[in-house]
C-alpha cells in the first residue's frame, strides 16, 4: 500500500486536485490512482482546466 491520502466517494462530491505547479513542471504529488469497484459502480468524469491560453 502506499502512503497519501483517501477519500471516501460520497455521491454528487468531486475531488479537485492540481497536477502541476505555478511554473509548468509537474507535481510528484498529484499521483493518483483508483480502487477496484467490489459492487454496484464507478463513475468519473475529467475536468481540464487551464492557467492562461496557450496558441
Amino acid at each position: 500500500m502506499v502512503k497519501g491520502l483517501c477519500v471516501k466517494p460520497i455521491k454528487g462530491d468531486a475531488v479537485l486536485f492540481w497536477s502541476m505547479g505555478l511554473d509548468g513542471q509537474s507535481d510528484p504529488n498529484s499521483l493518483h490512482g483508483g480502487c477496484e469497484v467490489l459492487s454496484g459502480e464507478k463513475w468519473s468524469a475529467t475536468k481540464w482546466m487551464r492557467q492562461k491560453t496557450t496558441f
